[in-house]
């Protein structure tokens, strides 16, 4: 293998010296799970990444160098395992808290990997290789062939365990907070690869009475509450770690901590008269609102405190990525699998800017004041998360972003492969378009399908949109 442009790779997102050389052979490692070539490399440093991610921004670089960080953590699985600690994955979505209460209460020796999420995000978003491009779907193991298989995340995990190139993990642990596909899919991957030595999970009924506020929403709040508490009883007696109160709570506090500063950002961003920083690296930061890293936090906190100093002088000096009037459009699906889409818009004039995902930390700390129980509080915070709740409790949340934030329009889309969310949004734009008065407007297509088949079709579609955004302004 040449090094060179993994060298290079690493050099540009701030690896030098000694560092680079120790965390290189690591990186490798990483690359060859993600099945990442040298050309695959060096197109992400020569074109891919300088297209769509500011490098001038410190803050971008160390973000993205702390998802290299995570995938390089998952790719040491087997390492961790050989020394007796013990592996947890985990699907999406999730509030990473418990999973960071595992990894304190054991003193580093239970690792938490959201391995299929973080790996196809890394990939899509940095090196432009989607499900497609890594994978023959006609040898596909079992009955995931196309188009059976809901997303690529099914895909690729099934793929690299299936293979050998994840170890087995001792922990499953699936979270079917927005529907049933995954916990069903995740027991197809364990049937297909002999599965793992416990499997683990949390489901919830989407039973509440159409608008109800299931966040204060006692009998939910309470079943939800049940569910997490049995789970991680559940997950400590096949770690051999057990989980205390006190546990969750400090994971708690490491959370807020991080929702903090992506309120902050998000405030600075939103709010500002030029767009700092563009959507898609809105979204970057607030990955972990989902999933974590199983890294050092302090890599996360530092590129966060980083980039809203970086915003804050970009705000003060007044430079932007577009003219102060530029119509803004609050994107309601993430564009980290779509950088090419976020560019489009903005090449033709208009702005993407985070609609979803980034709920407001005052309204989480809120929970955790008003709850003696921490997992009551976690289930309160669960179940206001977008896309976890009734679909007018759901369309009330997306239009307080709506109205708490400038924008000009709402974008939904990209969704058409899940068979919850993808649903949902197209009845419930209609609802928050007629709440708000803002327009929406919906592309059809996936979140990793990836730009080579996507653009062409998709560019007309940007154009139309962007036309009528400039033309309503006026």
């Amino acid at each position: 293998m040449n090094n060179s442009a993994h060298v290079k790779f690493l050099e540009m997102l701030g690896w030098e010296g000694e560092e680079l050389q120790e965390f290189l052979p690591e990186w490798l490692r990483a690359a060859k799970l993600l099945g990442l070539s040298d050309r695959d490399v060096a197109f992400a440093v020569e074109k891919w990444i300088p297209a769509y991610w500011d490098l001038s921004l410190a803050g971008v670089r160390k973000y993205i160098a702390a998802c290299i960080r995570g995938v390089v953590e998952i790719a040491k699985g087997a390492d961790y395992q050989a020394r007796g600690d013990k592996l947890i994955y985990v699907n999406m979505p999730s509030v990473p808290v418990l999973l960071g209460a595992n990894r304190i209460a054991s003193g580093g020796h239970v690792h938490a990997f959201y391995t299929s999420y973080l790996m196809i995000s890394v990939l899509t978003a940095f090196f432009n290789k989607n499900s497609g491009k890594n994978m023959d779907f006609d040898e596909e193991p079992g009955c995931f062939r196309s188009p059976c298989a809901n997303c690529a995340l099914n895909r690729l995990r099934l793929r690299m365990c299936s293979e050998g190139r994840l170890p087995r993990p001792n922990v499953a642990w699936s979270w079917g907070l927005r529907c049933s596909e995954s916990p069903k899919t995740d027991e197809m991957v364990g049937c297909i690869m002999h599965g793992a030595d416990v499997n683990v999970t949390v489901t919830i009924p989407h039973d509440a009475p159409s608008g109800v506020v299931e966040a204060d929403y006692a009998k939910k709040v309470d079943l939800l509450t049940a569910e997490m508490r049995l789970a991680q009883e559940k997950v400590s007696e096949a770690t051999g770690w057990p989980v205390s109160d006190d546990d969750v709570r400090r994971a708690m506090d490491d959370y807020l901590e991080y929702m903090d500063r992506i309120q902050t950002l998000t405030d600075l961003v939103m709010t500002a008269d030029s767009l700092p920083i563009s959507g898609g690296e809105l979204t970057l930061f607030g990955l972990c609102v989902e999933l974590c890293l199983s890294i050092d936090g302090n890599y996360i906190i530092d590129a966060l405190d980083t980039i809203i100093a970086e915003v804050r002088e970009r705000i003060e000096k007044g430079i932007g990525l577009a003219p102060r009037n530029a119509p803004r459009l609050a994107c309601h699906f993430n564009p980290l699998g779509t950088p090419w889409l976020d560019k489009a818009f903005r090449d033709s004039g208009v702005c993407l800017v985070q609609g979803k995902l980034l709920p407001f930390a005052d309204k989480f700390r809120g929970f955790v004041a008003e709850e003696s129980d921490i997992y009551r509080a976690l289930a309160r915070i669960c179940l206001s998360i977008p896309s976890t709740m009734n679909m007018l409790d759901e369309a009330r949340i997306n239009a307080e972003m709506l109205t708490r934030y400038p924008v000009d329009g709402a974008l939904y889309g990209f969704y058409s492969s899940d068979s919850w969310v993808g649903a949902l949004q197209k009845t419930m734009v209609q609802v928050i378009e007629a709440e708000t008065g803002v327009p929406h407007f919906y592309i059809e297509g996936s979140l990793w399908a990836g730009e080579d088949t996507d653009y062409d079709s998709r560019r007309a579609i940007v154009r139309s949109i962007c036309n009528y955004l400039k033309i309503s302004n006026i």
